[in-house]
């Protein structure tokens, strides 16, 4: 479970999952009463809002985007750290011309990051940390049946 900030600015709680066999990852608490999932393997992503039995795929830039891989030629480690109660080390490096940092925990969880948000100065971290089994139909978008259109009345003559 993570503190972030919210489009106000307040802080509020999301929770972040990862199927790391399936390099996917499921975002719970992103507004709009759903969640959002990306697939690292693909490059998609796909917004579900269960309330409304609706999924929408995310514009493959946006998935892309969110989805950037960080190849480390840039990385510079600053030291350690313990956040919610793991050890991480802090790393500092840049993406696309930004400067974000990260702490990093030893299986590759990040723990805390500081300035890849709306805002330079957002720092999302982690406040409860779980290691344990996943059940992979949780990183699945459903499949919900397509909308159906309204039904238009007859014509009088």
């Amino acid at each position: 479970t993570y503190r972030t900030p919210g489009p106000d600015g307040l802080p509020m709680r999301s929770t972040i999952s990862w199927l790391a066999a399936a390099q996917r990852v499921r975002f719970d608490g992103v507004g709009s009463g759903g969640y959002m999932l990306l697939d690292r393997r693909s490059g998609r992503g796909w917004h579900v809002v269960p309330a409304d039995r609706r999924v929408t795929e995310l514009p493959e830039e946006s998935a892309r985007r969110m989805l950037s891989n960080y190849d480390g030629r840039d990385f510079v480690r600053l030291g350690g750290d313990r956040v919610a109660g793991v050890d991480c080390t802090v790393w500092r490096f840049t993406v696309r011309d930004r400067t974000l940092t990260a702490c990093l925990g030893s299986e590759g969880v990040v723990l805390r990051s500081q300035g890849g948000g709306m805002r330079p100065e957002d720092v999302v971290e982690a406040v409860a940390v779980t290691f344990g089994r996943q059940d992979p139909a949780r990183f699945d978008p459903p499949a919900y049946p397509p909308p159906q259109a309204p039904s238009r009345p007859g014509r009088w003559n």
